[in-house]
């Protein structure tokens, strides 16, 4: 890989904000880069190896939409309640498209 096609940033984009948004501080410490999780650790360790002055980090909670998750399967029922409503989701939407375009120089 040449120099210029070298990745120059990582963007974790945590997912489905809104069924979770009350236990935001939780999420957002297990994939900040200063947090102490087994996550955070990793990430840690990429950029020791990769330099910070080449890659830069960034996380971002995202939700596509504010709406219930409900998934059946054999070991049984999943049921979480969108705690976001539409316009919320979309500003989430807005602030990774603004995002992508920074770390992109769009």
């Amino acid at each position: 890989m040449t120099p210029n096609a070298a990745p120059k940033w990582l963007l974790v984009i945590v997912n489905k904000v809104d069924l979770y948004w009350s236990e935001i501080e939780a999420a957002r410490n297990r994939y900040y880069i200063h947090g102490d999780s087994d996550f955070s650790s990793i990430a840690r360790e990429l950029l020791q190896r990769v330099g910070t002055n080449r890659l830069q980090y960034r996380m971002l909670p995202v939700s596509t939409g504010a709406a219930d998750y409900l998934f059946d399967s054999a070991r049984g029922r999943i049921n979480a309640s969108s705690e976001l409503n539409t316009a919320q989701a979309g500003a989430s939407i807005e602030a990774l498209m603004e995002t992508l375009e920074e770390l992109t120089n769009v």
